[in-house]
């Protein structure tokens, strides 16, 4: 008989029957699951992350004692061997410990933890917390204090060390943790499929885990090579040969628009590649629908937009189904084009809808942009703090799915939006800043002319 046992916090797992927004998170982000699996096929091994792939996240590298034969798959481990983050309640998680955090000491440990080894100086770590404030470097040493004083219960597993003159480093401390570095061809295709799972919904972070743990022996699909390194904005990767050059080439109009600025050109580039057929089928289907519509409303031809979002829809009637994986990114840009266009109770109706989407759907990249967009109202309706504290939210969960490429959407939605509805023109400048210091960082001119000359060449 199959047995599937799981323990959270030591008690008898039970999936949640719901969660309010905005704690979308709490639904899989914080969950301590640890794990008895005796499985008769290897299939029932994901089976609970098919069924609720946004509610779970395990961490496949450190999965003890493994062993297999024909019969029977033994897993038995420990998924918690690293720090988990909850967005939703600002805690942090490790072996069934929790810590109880502030909203900002919560975003410097976890921006530590993500960066283990590296010294970071105040400053550094000033911009990278508190992006849209003006502290000083004190703020930062009593939030390392308080840190401290709080990780103390995790002492035997990660701590803060002052680097004298130059500022503060986290060390994850060796915990002795065994490899299961056997490949398997069934577990291989099962990872395959939990892959395409998750990038479905948005769980950029999980996704990169399969990338760089080598012990897993995961062999990348090849459909998903270019959403890996879009996911990473690795601009070397598409321009370093003329390789799979269908695939790639939608991805490259993105990265030229992000750079430039020069929606209308991209908008070109799709139609032609259109015509011409370019694009691979997976490609070509998103450029036809919701690469066009983004590029309308980012480049505020709110007509075009506007007949645009009416031919695919009438075309594609299952985009405007709830369970397509198009539409929240779908509906959150006709909320920008209805917000841009000032037609309010069309809003409004689809604004209630989509945030009752959310509250049962943890699709973190859309949900995001959802939060922005929730930000822009309070702006308008002058509750400034509010309006900030949900724009940067929505920096955050868009941050944390680790999807580099989204941060530049994140940038260029909330800039637009900012601009075009005269709306906190210092968090604007402040915004500007960061999506170009982003640009210079993973764009830098030299290499996006290059994906131009690509562009021009085979479209």
């Amino acid at each position: 008989m199959t047995k599937l046992i799981f323990l959270i916090n030591n008690s008898l797992f039970t999936m949640p029957a719901s969660c309010s927004f905005p704690s979308i998170s709490s639904c899989w982000a914080s969950m301590t699951i640890k794990a008895c699996f005796n499985l008769t096929a290897p299939f029932l091994f994901l089976t609970l992350l098919f069924c609720y792939p946004g509610e779970i996240s395990f961490n496949f590298h450190v999965i003890k004692n493994y062993r297999y034969n024909k019969r029977k798959l033994v897993i038995k481990g420990d998924f918690m061997s690293q720090l988990t983050f909850n967005l939703a309640d600002y805690t942090a998680s490790y072996k069934g410990t929790q810590v109880q955090l502030l909203r900002k000491e919560f975003f410097l440990l976890q921006f530590l933890y993500e960066r283990a080894d590296q010294v970071f100086s105040r400053s550094q770590l000033l911009d990278a917390v508190w992006p849209m404030d003006a502290p000083t470097d004190r703020t930062v040493d009593d939030h390392i204090y308080r840190l401290r004083k709080k990780l103390k219960k995790l002492s035997d597993f990660i701590v803060i060390e002052t680097v004298k003159g130059h500022g503060y480093v986290l060390k994850k401390i060796d915990v002795g943790m065994d490899d299961a570095a056997y490949q398997d061809p069934e577990i291989n295709k099962m990872l395959e499929g939990l892959i395409k799972r998750y990038h479905l919904f948005g769980h950029g972070e999980a996704m990169q885990t399969f990338i760089e743990e080598k012990h897993l022996g995961f062999m990348v699909p090849e459909e998903y090579k270019p959403v890996f390194a879009f996911m990473k904005a690795d601009i070397d990767w598409f321009i370093n040969d003329h390789a799979n050059m269908d695939q790639k080439l939608y991805y490259m109009i993105h990265i030229y628009h992000t750079q430039t600025g020069n929606f209308r050109e991209a908008i070109q580039y799709i139609q032609r590649g259109l015509e011409k057929e370019v694009f691979s089928e997976r490609s070509h289907f998103e450029a036809e629908t919701l690469g066009l519509f983004y590029l309308f409303v980012m480049d505020q031809d709110l007509k075009k937009a506007d007949r645009q979002f009416k031919s695919m829809t009438l075309k594609y009637p299952e985009l405007l189904k709830s369970d397509h994986g198009f539409n929240p990114s779908l509906m959150n840009f006709r909320l920008i084009l209805l917000l841009c266009g000032g037609e309010t109770s069309e809003f409004n109706r689809l604004f209630i809808e989509m945030e009752q989407f959310y509250q049962n759907n943890p699709l973190q990249r859309e949900l995001g942009i959802f939060y922005v967009i929730t930000g822009i109202l309070h702006l308008q309706r002058g509750s400034f703090k509010k309006g900030r504290e949900d724009i940067e939210q929505g920096y955050h969960v868009v941050k944390n799915t680790k999807f580099t490429s989204h941060l530049f959407f994140y940038f260029e939605i909330t800039l637009l939006l900012l601009d075009k509805l005269k709306l906190d023109e210092e968090l604007f400048m402040l915004l500007k800043a960061k999506a170009d210091e982003m640009k210079r960082e993973y764009l830098p001119d030299r290499k996006v002319s290059l994906v131009k000359q690509r562009l021009n060449l085979f479209i």
